[in-house]
């Protein structure tokens, strides 16, 4: 029964007190069913939300892990990095190393044997030979502008 009407009821002495009184019975089964349903659904509200939290906390943590697995991922791709720019340098120093002996490779095998050749090939007898030398530049005494240079 709505409460308007009941409160009319009351008013014209039309409602007897034993229907008041079962009135005010299913009044308060009525309270207490609400009473129980707001503590179940603050129950299950309280539940979820420290379902959530420990979700956000174990979140948080993998969050933690993954930021601590990139920085050692960051940590051993700069290691790697500061190697393979070593290696790099070595093996440039090597290369060039490697290119200047070749550079070298005809006078170191040729230049000890100049003499020799001189004598046998061009018949110049070693007495007159007055100079050997690898890669020498020699200016003109009278004409200091014209340069000779003799390579073997």
């Amino acid at each position: 029964m709505p409460v308007q009407a009941l409160a009319e009821q009351v008013r014209k002495n039309t409602i007897s007190i034993e229907e008041l009184r079962e009135l005010i019975a299913e009044l308060a089964r009525s309270h207490a069913l609400t009473e129980a349903t707001l503590r179940e659904s603050q129950r299950r509200r309280d539940m979820e939300f420290r379902r959530f939290q420990e979700e956000m906390r174990a979140f948080k943590d993998e969050m933690q892990a993954f930021k601590d697995e990139m920085r050692a991922f960051k940590d051993e791709m700069r290691e790697y990095q500061a190697r393979a720019d070593q290696e790099r340098r070595e093996m440039n120093r090597r290369w060039g190393e490697i290119a200047n002996k070749m550079g070298t490779l005809a006078e170191d095998l040729i230049a000890p044997n100049i003499p020799r050749v001189l004598r046998e090939i061009v018949g110049c007898p070693a007495e007159h030979i007055e100079f050997a030398a690898v890669r020498v530049r020699k200016r003109h005494a009278q004409q200091p502008g014209r340069v000779k240079e003799f390579d073997v």
